[in-house]
């Protein structure tokens, strides 16, 4: 089970962590750095993230070894809300006050993209809302769905170089945002409903 858990991990990092190298091949060095330094400070929303849902992990361990269904399909749309609104309010902050960071930070040598910013907000918020759902498939340890869905994820990667290389780096977590949620939304649903389908069989 460790090493599935190691793949999936794997297979996010892929996705998400060769934007740089993609910029760096369809657009400069220097865009390189304009978009890790916003990159950087929108990854701490993903530390907001862990701390929302890691711990449902354990709690949805418990409650699904007890027969409380009821209660984990509460506490799932609980945090779903919960864990996409506190990100959604985070991102508008950073969006707003990052460029003035950024700019007192660097003595104005990188202006912030708007695009990029909200692209960058777009893609927490997307892990956000399916992080309480994979919750419960991983204490149900019901990988499959969400295995899947992060390897079509990889599909993404072809798409970002073309829309880098005709519109922009701004525009790639854009492409990581809208793929997520066309694919991994889709696998969070399924693993979700199969974990239920359990109750129903039992």
């Amino acid at each position: 089970m460790g090493s599935r858990f190691l793949f999936i991990t794997v297979l996010i990092s892929l996705t998400m962590s060769t934007d740089p190298l993609i910029i760096s091949h369809t657009a400069s060095l220097t865009a390189v750095t304009e978009y890790a330094i916003p990159a950087k400070i929108f990854s701490m929303l993903a530390t907001v993230v862990s701390a929302l849902s890691i711990p449902l992990w354990t709690a949805n361990v418990e409650a699904l070894r007890l027969g409380e269904w009821d209660w984990v399909q509460r506490i799932t749309r609980k945090m779903t809300l919960l864990s996409g609104g506190v990100v959604l309010v985070l991102s508008g902050v950073a969006v707003l006050i990052a460029p003035w960071v950024i700019r007192t930070w660097l003595g104005g040598r990188i202006e912030p993209s708007v695009v990029l910013m909200v692209g960058l907000g777009l893609v927490a918020l997307v892990q956000a809302v399916a992080a309480p759902i994979f919750m419960v498939q991983n204490a149900a340890e019901v990988l499959r769905p969400q295995t899947l869905g992060y390897l079509l994820l990889l599909l993404i990667l072809p798409a970002k170089w073309l829309v880098v290389s005709a519109f922009g780096f701004e525009w790639i977590p854009w492409v990581t945002g809208i793929g997520y949620c066309l694919v991994v939304w889709p696998a969070a649903w399924i693993g979700y409903r199969r974990v239920l389908r359990v109750r129903a069989g039992s």
